[in-house]
């Protein structure tokens, strides 16, 4: 038979299968990919054979670490495989890479209901003794694993590993994958022997039939050394994962998320023991490919790139915890940074001219992340990590080599020189290997003897950020807020100090209060105050006497998780709100190198809104004097200062009186085109009222309603040129709502839409967390302005100002209800049930005054 016969496809599969399971990925894709393309030519896309091909090419891609490639692979053979009632059994392969993948990163429902039906239609077609079946259902077993449903992954494993003993033999690699995952359920439920038994069984097995180098072996070991170091026997579990460490970086890299386990758990257990330094090391090599694996899934669903970082949240979480233990408060702050930055970066290429804050990655670091550079501060760091990833790089370009030679051997392609190269490289291959796993054990010596030499670049960034909190005057200070597994911890900066304190709330514990607070805040008839001072306990509480000290005025915040759907100004302390004691704003990373600037000398606004209904939302009666109180004839106003009255789109209210001179358009007059001239028109201040909504699931289908019925995404503002902030002081968004988002989400749909306009160029953002009331809204705005620009207040203590005038009821509702400003969530009733009702009268509840946000230069 010829090279494209169906014999040689045939071939190449298995040869993939086996060099698959052997580890050599390369020569594996590369089998499976010829199989594909000569099956494809001769059967079609769609034939069994070629479908089969693809799969096995997708679960290698898996099995590399090329998630992001893995899915396109698997969901492209599904496709292939047409839309039936059923697939055929050659797209289990498929199918089984895809249920993989979805659950590496964070969909494990998704993956459970493919793999459900995989095993069915297995079941049906073959019977519960054939390898498709037991195929599938041992992967259902290993997402059930993941989900935390112990008892029925334990049931399907007892079920598939009888089976596969039977059919197959105990030696069976298909076998020995089963009991890994027997060892890994009997780990997850606390039975440390049975597992650390199963997985010296697998262990043993695969390193007599593959090596002991091998992935699938190295895989084993990392296993083993948890049930070890879980039963008390340290030493010998880091013996065990230096071991495994040096394989894995031989033989995948340092890039492949197997390779951070690896780093993560001997870094854990340093961290037990005590061994700050090599804890805080390898943590930091564990992060570090987590943020190269991070920047290869920019191209999928944002809902898979956020799974993926909740699937190795720990690891930065460890790391968070070594360096504040072994006080490099600065550097764990740099590590919020990390888990952030992907946040509000959206999915696709951008071209922007803003500089960066910090020089741009290397050309080997991934598009959109960070270099792993960053993670390693100081001389004695940056030395030990350039050792690490010198002889890790040896490791890997000769592990790379030898499996090309090996695969040439097997092929019966090798000449007497390859010959010679392949035995010089084992040599070689030993040698550097017993080097690696010498300089991982001298590490933890290294850098605990070398303590700190050299200024780390954490802290010439804390510096910076100290300069322009002194620079934004006294009594400016930062708080980063970060939830941990077991912990809230607390960055307090102020220009002269950075302190760090601790609550010791768990993260599931936190989003609890958070989500309950922020319900019972869009609930106008329910009292807030009991939740919210709960709140205050753990994130005020703690540095209310640094903040005291440190003479705080003006707090900016960052916030983490659910807390960012919780306006910190409806703390409360038991005796006031924190609005009444401090102007607030949120802090971005991207409204840093803004900071300093101060506002505008003369400014000069553009006001747009909606008063009809239109796009099936309700009209909003009091836009109309709302726009008027922030354009208008500012002669007729409280300022009296005579300037020049504004000219009206038509629709607006002319006349009025108003803090600032501009131009105003409402209903048809406020158009894409209209905004976008007015963002080029050399405006101060752009304000803008009408329906706005976002999207929980996708921040970027986020919409504002515009006056002719249209509707323009965050995805447009964020990607057309058209919509350039560059000079804006302010842009005011008199409606929004995140409150469709609370429920699962985790807050950073609201940072997305400040991040976009402050990457686009605008000093501040003034927002809302939920759908505003139209009538208080209208109040409030007035009052901003007024103390704002007829005033001179900066823009936090503008709004804490508004804010104090509608809790103090010094404006009021009018007898008619007016509707809400975007879609009403409404309130579950879990949340609100037994909180007491609230008393107050007028605009008091926290549900018409606090919702307001500024985001950026609040000055």
């Amino acid at each position: 038979p010829g090279p494209e016969s169906p014999e040689a496809a045939r071939a190449a599969l298995g040869r993939a299968r086996a060099l698959r399971m052997r580890g050599d990925f390369p020569g594996a894709r590369a089998a499976a990919g010829r199989a594909a393309a000569s099956t494809e030519r001769e059967r079609g896309p769609g034939s069994p054979e070629a479908l089969e091909a693809r799969g096995v090419e997708a679960r290698i891609l898996f099995d590399s670490g090329d998630y992001g490639r893995a899915l396109a692979a698997a969901r492209s053979a599904l496709k292939a495989a047409g839309e039936g009632p059923a697939l055929p059994p050659a797209a289990l392969e498929a199918e089984i890479s895809l249920a993989g993948v979805l659950d590496a990163l964070g969909s494990g429902s998704e993956a459970l209901e493919i793999l459900t039906a995989a095993w069915l239609e297995a079941l049906y077609a073959d019977g519960p003794d054939s390898r498709p079946y037991l195929a599938a259902r041992a992967a259902a077993a290993d997402v059930l694993i993941g989900a935390g449903d112990f008892i029925a992954a334990r049931r399907i494993l007892e079920e598939v590993l009888l089976a596969r003993k039977i059919s197959s033999g105990e030696r069976a690699q298909e076998t020995l994958e089963a009991l890994s995952s027997w060892g890994r359920v009997n780990a997850r439920m606390g039975d440390w022997a049975a597992a650390e038994a199963a997985f010296r069984e697998a262990l043993e097995a695969r390193r007599e039939a593959l090596g002991p180098a091998r992935p699938r072996a190295l895989e084993s070991l990392v296993s083993l050394a948890g049930a070890v170091a879980a039963q008390g026997r340290g030493d010998e579990a880091k013996a065990l994962l230096l071991e495994a460490l040096t394989g894995l970086e031989s033989a995948l890299g340092s890039g492949h998320p197997r390779t951070a386990e690896a780093a993560a758990a001997l870094g854990e257990i340093c961290l037990l023991e005590g061994e700050l330094s090599a804890a805080a090391f390898y943590l930091k090599v564990a992060v570090s490919a987590d943020q190269r694996t991070r920047g290869g899934l920019l191209a999928l669903d944002r809902v898979l790139q956020d799974g993926y970082l909740v699937s190795v949240r720990r690891h930065y979480d460890l790391l968070v915890k070594a360096l504040l233990l072994s006080g490099k408060a600065a550097e764990a702050q740099e590590v919020i940074g990390l888990l952030k930055e992907a946040e509000t970066r959206p999915p696709w290429p951008e071209e922007t001219s803003r500089k960066p804050r910090e020089a741009p990655p290397s050309a080997a670091a991934p598009p959109g992340g960070r270099d792993d550079g960053t993670l390693f501060a100081g001389t004695a760091d940056e030395a030990a990590r350039r050792a690490f990833r010198e002889a890790a790089d040896t490791l890997s370009a000769m592990g790379r080599e030898r499996a090309a030679l090996a695969g040439r051997k097997r092929a019966g392609e090798l000449d007497e020189a390859g010959e010679a190269r392949l035995s010089e490289i084992d040599a070689r291959l030993s040698e550097a290997s017993r080097e690696f796993l010498d300089l991982c054990g001298s590490l933890r010596e290294r850098l605990s003897a070398a303590g700190e030499q050299g200024k780390v670049k954490a802290v010439e960034l804390l510096e910076s950020r100290q300069r322009t909190l002194e620079a934004m005057g006294e009594g400016t200070v930062l708080v980063h807020a970060l939830s941990t597994e077991d912990s809230l911890y607390l960055f307090l900066t102020t220009p002269y100090a950075l302190a760090v304190k601790e609550s010791p709330v768990p993260r599931q514990e936190l989003s609890a209060m958070a989500t309950r607070l922020a319900a019972l805040l869009r609930d106008g008839s329910r009292d807030p105050r009991p939740a919210a001072k709960a709140l205050w306990d753990v994130l005020m509480a703690p540095i209310e006497g640094e903040l005291e000290g440190a003479g705080a005025r003006t707090l900016m915040f960052s916030l983490d998780g659910p807390l960012r759907y919780v306006p910190v100004a409806a703390l409360w302390d038991g005796e006031r709100w924190l609005a009444e004691r401090h102007p607030t704003a949120l802090f971005t990373e991207a409204s840093l190198d803004k900071l300093r600037d101060g506002p505008a000398s003369a400014p000069r606004a553009m006001a747009l809104g909606v008063t009809r209904e239109v796009g099936g939302l309700p009209k909003l009666d009091c836009v109309a004097g709302e726009i008027a109180a922030v354009v208008g004839d500012a002669a007729a106003g409280p300022s009296g200062d005579g300037r020049p009255a504004p000219s009206f789109g038509a629709g607006a209210a002319e006349g009025a009186a108003g803090a600032l001179p501009g131009e105003a358009f409402l209903d048809e007059d406020f158009t894409a085109e209209r905004l976008s001239g007015c963002l080029s028109s050399g405006a101060d201040v752009v304000h803008v009222a009408s329906h706005f909504s976002f999207d929980g699931l996708d921040r970027w289908d986020s919409f504002l309603l515009l006056g002719d019925g249209s509707r323009l995404s965050l995805r447009s503002i964020r990607s057309e040129r058209a919509y350039d902030f560059a000079g804006l002081d302010l842009l005011t968004l008199s409606a929004c709502d995140t409150a469709s988002g609370i429920a699962g989400g985790n807050g950073s749909e609201l940072e997305s839409f400040g991040d976009t306009v402050l990457l686009k160029g605008a000093m501040a953002v003034l927002a809302s967390l939920w759908p505003v009331g139209d009538e208080s809204t209208a109040a409030l705005m007035r009052e901003f302005y007024r103390l704002r620009y007829l005033e001179g207040l900066d823009k936090a203590a503008a709004l804490q100002g508004a804010q104090l005038s509608l809790m103090k009821g010094e404006a009021g509702p009018s007898s008619q209800a007016a509707p809400r400003r975007g879609p009403v969530s409404a309130v579950p009733l879990r949340e609100a049930e037994d909180a007491p009702p609230w008393t107050g009268t007028g605009f008091t509840h926290p549900v018409h005054w606090a919702p307001f946000i500024v985001m950026g230069n609040w000055r």
